[in-house]
């Protein structure tokens, strides 16, 4: 069982371990697909306390060799421990919080089950933490226990976090945390980064005395779920709740209402209940209000949710908009085998749509931060690939690349925008996805955050208000991309809204390993290469509902792909045009677009294959990013003459498809002055003036 409540009797000489009492003080609730901090007050990173957010404060620091006690702590405000009001409490390097204050003997860092003997009465524990992580990259010692109050009374938190410690070998840093809930007196055990989950062993629970504890399951070997990513997005947690545990309780958890309806378009309402009764769930009535109004109930339905389990449910009574506005649909679970739900606390679950005339297909759009030479980019890169594949008809990504934590050539031409960007989202570690703005998704797979065609897929099926128009064109002959947007509001919006639009470069393809990490990596795919006008994108102005605003931007390319370095020659195929309309405030996107721009040829000599050719930077003095379409698949060869008609540099390329393409021609060696330089294909050839200056 999920509860373990475990009596010692001394006076038989028996011990039962694993065994639930029927006189148990404290119940507890695993949180596994919480993906946030118990109640969402904490949202502050978790890197180590030197890094994190402000009003953090230690209490004890690393390193300690023996395991040892904190100085006694004032809790700000009191709290009900197993009936008895506490306001103090000390906490050991080891992972063990008391209230006994005055117990001298500190348990060891090596944890085993409870209750155990060495552990004081009236303790909450995540055992078998050691306050000792050394980080060779810092050089330093890391691990701290550190406190913070979160929220305002009589809601408020006190969080006792173990940050940057190591369970299992030394390597393996953790941060879990004890959070204390006022008024409602329950204790959250909170496991929020594991550099290596399955390293951990720790024995997580509460010893109210020598005899009788209680204790999640699978310690004192519990592993950590949390990935190593520094925020929320995949915390897990564990409440312990005074009392006994209710035999009926559903609670709703989920639902398929969204924030825009269709007006006069049936709507099927589904949601997620999830079972936090003892007994398992086999019928209950589905319920829904709109507006306070009457209850529509869909009675006795067959369900099978056992305890902790979640089970999807269809209302078969559909609801119909019939007038546009805001609407609040209540929805809840009743009658749970014919029984009343024994805590009406969790039943409820509100949701609030806003019914439109015009409901818009939405097209999300991931972002993600990632690096060259980024060993867990190069990792997460095949499932993310597939992922987009899979996916690319409904949504739309730009990879911008930081210049951390090794060689990037393509961050080094667009670091100016890539930057300004990361810090807006505050990445600090790459890979980092965003979807729409404001959810973050690991790249890779595996994490309970990852990105998955579902999520991508659910997150297209919100719909949106708005409705992005876009035409774009590139000038082969300047290089000028423009870029025209309709943007059009279904509803009033206010002020405080900017169109972004972002060149992706579809795929950069490298001869050589790019990487300078231990994984290589020659292909890159979305690559942004400009932010139009600039990172701070072009500002809307409040909608009335139906207005259209358009917006025109350029670009004219002022840089090669990627920095042309000596030895790494690449080759790259085809761009995008992405549009997005994003709350500069709360981050959100609300809405994307992309297009292939669509190329013009004013003044291009045609050489029956090339539909345009051209040298930049020119005059040049060291590598020249040498551009050219083809429209159909050839051999190509560059080579360079002097003013006396000596060929003084051959380029080689094998069969190149058709596309654009841009290749790096090293000239480094050349004097100063003018040369010819010709593209040669099987059917023909251009050539253009050369400029070397040094």
């Amino acid at each position: 069982m999920n509860v373990i409540m475990k009596k010692l009797f001394l006076l038989f000489l028996t011990i039962s371990l694993g065994a639930t009492s029927a006189f148990a003080q404290y119940y507890y609730i695993p949180h596994i697909d919480a993906n946030q901090n118990p109640g969402n007050l904490n949202q502050d990173s978790e890197y180590p306390q030197d890094a994190i957010a402000a009003g953090w404060t230690p209490i004890q620091e690393g390193p300690q060799t023996e395991a040892a006690w904190s100085e006694i702590q004032t809790l700000p405000f009191s709290f009900n421990f197993n009936g008895i009001d506490y306001t103090t409490y000390k906490v050991s390097s080891s992972g063990v919080l008391t209230f006994s204050t005055s117990a001298t003997a500190v348990p060891d860092y090596t944890n085993t089950s409870i209750p155990d003997a060495s552990i004081p009465d009236n303790s909450i524990m995540v055992w078998g933490v050691n306050e000792n992580y050394y980080s060779t990259n810092s050089n330093a010692w890391l691990s701290k226990i550190i406190i913070k109050t979160f929220g305002t009374a009589p809601t408020r938190q006190y969080w006792v976090s173990f940050n940057t410690f190591y369970s299992g070998p030394s390597t393996n840093y953790i941060v879990w945390s004890i959070c204390f809930e006022e008024s409602t007196n329950n204790i959250h055990i909170v496991d929020q980064r594991n550099r290596v989950k399955a390293s951990t062993a720790l024995t997580a629970g509460i010893q109210i005395d020598g005899a009788t504890a209680v204790l999640v399951s699978s310690s004192p070997n519990l592993n950590g779920i949390a990935g190593y990513g520094g925020t929320s997005e995949d915390n897990v947690y564990y409440t312990f709740i005074q009392g006994t545990q209710p035999q009926y309780d559903l609670s709703t958890e989920g639902s398929n209402v969204v924030l825009y309806a269709q007006k006069g378009q049936a709507f099927t309402i589904k949601g997620i209940l999830k079972n936090y009764g003892t007994a398992t769930v086999t019928s209950c009535d589905l319920n829904y209000s709109l507006n306070g109004g009457a209850i529509v109930t869909d009675p006795g339905v067959s369900i099978n949710i056992p305890l902790f389990a979640k089970a999807t449910f269809t209302n078969s009574i559909p609801w119909t908009p019939l007038e546009n506005g805001m609407d609040t649909i209540q929805l809840w679970a009743s009658n749970i085998n014919g029984n009343p739900d024994q805590d009406h606390t969790n039943d409820t679950l509100t949701a609030i749509t806003r019914v439109i005339d015009s409901l818009q297909v939405k097209v999300p759009l991931f972002e993600e931060f990632t690096q060259a030479s980024c060993d867990p980019c190069a990792n997460a890169n095949p499932h993310l690939d597939s992922v987009l594949s899979n996916t690319s008809s409904i949504v739309n990504a730009i990879m911008y690349h930081v210049y951390w934590p090794g060689t990037d050539y393509m961050n080094e031409v667009t670091n100016s925008f890539v930057e300004p960007r990361r810090n807006y989202y505050g990445v600090t570690g790459v890979p980092h996805g965003k979807l729409n703005g404001t959810i973050t998704m690991w790249p890779g797979a595996g994490l309970t955050y990852s990105i998955s065609s579902n999520k991508l897929v659910s997150e297209a099926s919100l719909g949106s208000a708005i409705k992005l128009s876009v035409t774009a064109t590139h000038d082969l002959g300047t290089d000028t991309y423009q870029v025209s947007t309709d943007v059009k509001s279904f509803i009033d919006i206010p002020a405080g809204y900017v169109l972004h639009t972002v060149l992706t470069v579809d795929t950069i393809t490298y001869e050589q390993n790019q990487s300078s990490g231990s994984l290589p990596q020659y292909v890159f795919h979305h690559v942004a290469e400009a932010m139009m006008p600039g990172v701070n994108g072009s500002t809307l102005s409040a909608f009335t509902s139906g207005q259209t605003q358009t917006l025109n931007t350029s670009w004219t390319k002022d840089h090669p792909w990627a920095y042309p370095e000596p030895g790494f020659t690449y080759d790259s195929s085809g761009t995008h045009i992405t549009v997005f309309m994003q709350n500069v405030a709360t981050k959100e996107v609300v809405q994307s677009a992309s297009v292939v721009p669509t190329a013009t040829t004013v003044g291009i000599k045609d050489n029956s294959n090339s539909t345009f050719f051209n040298i930049s930077p020119n005059p040049v003095n060291n590598i020249a990013n040498v551009s050219f379409s083809l429209k159909n698949a050839t051999n190509i060869s560059l080579q360079v003459f002097d003013i006396t008609g000596k060929k003084v540099i051959t380029h080689n390329e094998a069969s190149m498809h058709q596309g654009i393409h841009n290749l790096g021609l090293d000239v480094k060696d050349l004097q100063n002055g003018i040369y010819l330089l010709s593209l040669i294909t099987n059917e023909g050839s251009t050539t253009k003036r050369l400029v070397i200056s040094k």
